[in-house]
């Protein structure tokens, strides 16, 4: 698979443009490190199960210990879900893209910051990152043509970017996907596959905590009174219904014709209950799968964005940042990796300590973090109980409220702040990096976009310019 256009992508949702402006710091990928030289190369021979990226301590590497460790792969549940967010490293050439396939090691030209070890032997195996300092230019390396895109190490690119020895290299300023004013951003759903009113009391426990509460309904099921009169309540509370398909088709039945069948036959059903407030413009992908073909249906069927992102497929839709997909034009996606389920819960020791750790990797990459649960059916998707499950919950949402200036929105606004957030408009003048964001009534509402560059956040407001001078 070519990179280009992950990458491409990846910028665009960082940086509001899909390339680096600047000359004075470079951003290479596995072999393009060949045109500045120091290293020698070398062979990988071990299993990717056995093997993690370690991170060292560095001014770019400002994350804590607990997430100095990547895995080439990792799960939570069964080979699907990675609640830490992050997508698989492979080390088959054939997936070139998203694979560390071959061994470099660089010299003492470079700092190396970070290696990939085997982790059942200690030993090195090759190293992964490296940054190096030109007299001219800084260049930052990975050791995979798709870098950081599908992880929260990206934040590393953007440190690199925005602040890294900015008083003798000037930086590009990165869009954060934080909004201004906040130190972190969270959404919750449940995906309604069946059952619909069983989610009640999970409803009222987080309106108890004042934390909106959305849901995404697959409309192939009886949808009666109670399960409308939830859907009216949990958007008049402040939050979001939005579709998840009719049939819960695996890749949304696998062709573009299917995508937009389930979306426009979704939209039917949803529209004949006479609820206000539904949205019809953002959907959650079935087992957040999406081929490209499918990702064009949901464009073809007037979605603007999706919620997406898993470990176990379609990796070019896994990225670190929301905002414009690679390969299809005209919509976004934001991954959400993050599932609570009783399974989970119970091999920690019936401990939501993992779910703490994803939090906590979010707040300190500000990432826009996305969980979700279930209603209860004949499934109980591994709780023993709904008294368990809420009693997880709500450990969850007490941690959750240590921690201030949090903006705790529904899937909807998210969402819109998503788009939003992909309207901004980037040029670079004479003058610096000006940032413009057109006026919309859809974004009337939304906390302002947050531009950071070295060490100061710039707000950039509905309908108004801003120019940041490096």
């Amino acid at each position: 698979m070519d990179s280009s256009g992950i990458l491409s992508s990846a910028l665009k949702r960082a940086l509001g443009t899909d390339k680096i402006l600047i000359e004075t710091k470079h951003v290479f990928f596995r072999d393009e490190v060949t045109a500045i030289g120091g290293f020698e190369r070398g062979n990988i021979l071990a299993k990717e199960e056995d093997l993690s990226v370690i991170y060292r301590s560095h001014p770019l590497v400002h994350f804590s210990e607990d997430f100095r460790r990547r895995s080439f792969i990792r799960f939570d549940f069964a080979r699907e879900w990675n609640n830490r967010g992050y997508g698989g490293i492979s080390i088959d050439p054939s997936e070139s893209c998203f694979s560390c396939s071959q061994a470099y090691f660089l010299n003492e030209d470079w700092f190396v910051l970070a290696e990939v070890i085997n982790h059942k032997t200690d030993e090195k195996v090759s190293d992964y990152a490296g940054v190096r300092v030109f007299e001219d230019k800084l260049v930052l390396w990975f050791n995979r043509q798709s870098g950081p895109v599908d992880g929260y190490d990206w934040i590393i690119v953007e440190n690199f970017l925005k602040r890294y020895l900015n008083q003798v290299y000037s930086g590009q300023p990165v869009i954060s996907e934080v909004p201004f004013g906040y130190s972190a951003a969270i959404t919750m759903r449940i995906d309604c596959d069946e059952a619909v009113a069983s989610g009640r009391r999970l409803f009222e426990l987080y309106k108890k905590y004042e934390m909106p509460f959305s849901m995404a309904i697959k409309t192939q099921q009886p949808l009666d009174e109670p399960d409308v009169t939830l859907m009216r309540d949990v958007i008049f509370s402040g939050g979001s219904v939005v579709g998840h398909s009719h049939t819960h088709a695996p890749n949304w039945g696998g062709s573009a014709a299917s995508a937009r069948w389930e979306v426009e036959e979704s939209h039917r059903v949803l529209r004949s209950l006479g609820v206000d407030g539904i949205n019809y413009d953002y959907v959650v992908s079935p087992f957040h799968q999406n081929s490209k073909e499918a990702v064009e249906g949901l464009r073809n069927a007037g979605i603007k964005a999706f919620v997406s992102g898993i470990i176990c497929n379609d990796p070019e839709f896994l990225m670190a940042r929301a905002g414009q997909v690679p390969l299809v034009d005209g919509i976004l996606s934001h991954s959400q990796q993050c599932m609570f389920h009783g399974d989970t819960y119970h091999q920690d020791g019936n401990s939501i300590d993992g779910y703490k750790l994803a939090w906590q990797q979010a707040l300190e990459t500000k990432t826009f973090f996305g969980y979700l649960d279930h209603p209860f059916s004949s499934y109980w998707y591994g709780w023993e109980s709904e008294e368990e499950r809420l009693s997880a919950h709500e450990e969850f949402l007490a941690h959750l409220g240590t921690y201030s200036n949090i903006w705790r929105s529904s899937l909807v606004d998210a969402l819109r702040f998503i788009e939003m957030k992909s309207t901004v408009r980037v040029e670079q003048t004479s003058k610096g990096f000006k940032y413009t964001l057109p006026f919309s009534d859809k974004f009337r509402g939304l906390p302002s976009i947050e531009v950071v560059y070295g060490e100061k956040s710039h707000e950039l407001r509905l309908g108004e310019e801003i120019v940041i001078i490096p």
